[in-house]
């Protein structure tokens, strides 16, 4: 007898794996729902807003440099002292010294002016842009011709002024000699009428006594007049060699002066004529462009008709 071992598989369903057909199959959950407020942010600023702010603080910024440098060198020139070599000299001196500022003026204007075209904020052909760029490189053509004739008349007047203080420097030591002198023979007559008996030692020292050198030297002085001729003129060479060491010295140190102030402010003068002409070649020989003649094309439609009889 032979036994079915055969075990009967059951067969999947169907059914069980199903995909929903429809939303509705699907069990539906009732959560809370929840509402969350969040503060909101300040719009940041475009890039084009920011780079036409930097533009608008850079122009007012150059503009405001070269105002304000064209307004001193009017103060420097008024009231005109044009007679006085210490005039010329300081304001050749001061108009040099200040040259750089509206340069940079002029640096910081068109630095304002491309980071407006770059940023699209305007264009080429603005009126006021044009305007004033032709304004700002005239003007740098001016202080180029104004620089290169200032180095020359800087010169000149740094020399002149140096021969006047220099004279005024001898005037002035040629009148302490004089004082010298004068106190020194002051001191012999008044040695001499002590010694003649005409005044007192009060007369001549005051009421102060009299010191042991002084006493010595009044002795000599008795004993031998002439000694007192010898001592007031020996004080008096000794005095003089000093008042001429000193003019000696000071005419050394104002020579090796003017020539620093040549060179320094010379030197300068000539380095910023070449950057003001410079920038002025550079934008006015863009606005210089050559007329170019356009030639017409005939319209072959519109030529004149052969000669016939209108009849």
């Amino acid at each position: 007898m032979r036994l079915n071992t055969t075990r009967t598989l059951s067969q999947p369903d169907p059914n069980r794996y199903r995909r929903a057909e429809s939303a509705d199959e699907f069990p539906t959950l009732n959560a809370p729902t929840m509402t969350v407020s969040r503060a909101k942010k300040p719009p940041k600023p475009s890039a084009n807003k920011l780079f036409g702010r930097s533009a608008a603080i850079l122009k007012l910024t150059g503009l405001s440099l070269m105002a304000i440098t064209v307004l001193n060198y009017v103060m420097l020139l008024v009231p005109p002292k044009l007679t006085e070599s210490g005039w010329w000299f300081n304001v050749t001196t001061q108009l040099i010294e200040q040259g750089i500022v509206p340069l940079l003026g002029l640096g910081v204007f068109f630095t304002g002016i491309a980071i407006e075209l770059l940023s699209g904020t305007t264009d080429q052909e603005n009126t006021w842009i044009a305007k004033t760029e032709t304004l700002a490189y005239r003007l740098s053509l001016l202080f180029g011709i104004l620089f290169v004739i200032m180095a020359p008349i800087h010169g000149l007047a740094t020399i002149a002024n140096n021969q006047a203080s220099v004279q005024a420097l001898e005037e002035r030591l040629a009148q302490q000699n004089d004082q010298v002198k004068f106190q020194l023979d002051r001191q012999r007559e008044l040695y001499t009428a002590v010694l003649d008996g005409e005044a007192t030692i009060e007369d001549l020292v005051g009421d102060e006594p009299l010191s042991d050198p002084q006493m010595e030297v009044l002795d000599k002085i008795k004993s031998d007049p002439d000694a007192l001729d010898r001592q007031l003129e020996a004080a008096q060479v000794a005095i003089r060699e000093s008042i001429q060491k000193r003019a000696i010295e000071a005419r050394e140190q104002a020579k090796l002066g003017v020539w620093k102030s040549i060179l320094r402010l010379g030197l300068t003068s000539w380095m910023l004529a070449g950057c003001y002409l410079n920038v002025a070649w550079i934008g006015l020989k863009d606005d210089k462009k050559p007329k170019v003649k356009v030639k017409r094309k005939k319209d072959p439609q519109k030529q004149d008709a052969p000669p016939g009889d209108f009849l």
